[in-house]
């Protein structure tokens, strides 16, 4: 890192960090001596993880690790110029000036839209575009699609981007001529990048359906190439809350 930044010269470095790809241990003291020899001015951490979670802790390993992981994170974050983190969690370890929130989809809290304030889209002539890249919870999806047709009578269209195995596309074929909303349901397969864009430009709302384990592992995060590549055509996302 040191050699890195004398060959460079940078204004800032931004590290990403991620305790868990340092090894099975994730501790990596190394950082904090060579922060040391940097000017803490050049330096903003994102801390993605902080330590080892609670559904590691049935060995008292992992409470030694999870003393060692914080003491270094906050170290860390002591000789940079300002810290991120998305959980609170990891904010109350900090309990440091310099750590601040980002915002991202699985911690904006949900805001109601009152009848008065709904746009008047949907009183236009136009179709309503939901995409994603892949579908994961198949049913969940399709089967909100067919409440909407049925109650709203909103015209959408879904388009479905991504190599898919065979057997998935046969069971959501399947669905989709169950739940009769094969007119509504695009499944497009592999698309070249220029053909991406242009449907992405083209959509309302991206769907990232991704999976929310029992330990509240998983759903809507910045970490996904998906989900960035909808906000860079300033699409919503609809998610779950990891």
């Amino acid at each position: 890192m040191i050699k890195v930044r004398a060959y460079y010269k940078p204004d800032v470095i931004s590290l990403q960090y991620e305790p868990y790809s340092y090894a099975s241990k994730g501790l990596p003291f190394f950082l904090v001596k060579s922060f040391k020899n940097i000017f803490y001015q050049e330096i903003t951490i994102t801390f993605h993880e902080v330590y080892a979670r609670d559904y590691l802790w049935g060995n008292k390993f992992y409470y030694i690790l999870y003393f060692l992981q914080t003491k270094i994170a906050k170290k860390l974050c002591q000789l940079s110029f300002v810290c991120f983190t998305a959980l609170d969690l990891y904010m109350k370890v900090f309990q440091n000036d310099k750590i601040k929130k980002l915002y991202v989809g699985s911690n904006i809290q949900a805001e109601v839209i009152q009848g008065s304030q709904q746009s008047s889209f949907f009183e236009s002539e136009k179709i309503f575009k939901l995409v994603s890249f892949g579908i994961k919870n198949y049913d969940i999806i399709l089967q909100s699609l067919k409440l909407v047709k049925n109650k709203t009578h909103i015209p959408f269209e879904y388009h479905i981007v991504g190599d898919l195995p065979t057997a998935v596309i046969k069971k959501v074929v399947q669905n989709i001529e169950t739940l009769q909303i094969n007119e509504n349901v695009w499944i497009h397969g592999f698309m070249e990048a220029d053909e991406i864009s242009k449907l992405f430009s083209q959509s309302h709302l991206f769907i990232d359906n991704n999976y929310v384990d029992n330990h509240k592992r998983g759903g809507t995060t910045l970490k996904s190439g998906s989900v960035a590549a909808a906000f860079q055509y300033g699409l919503p996302v609809l998610g779950y809350k990891g």
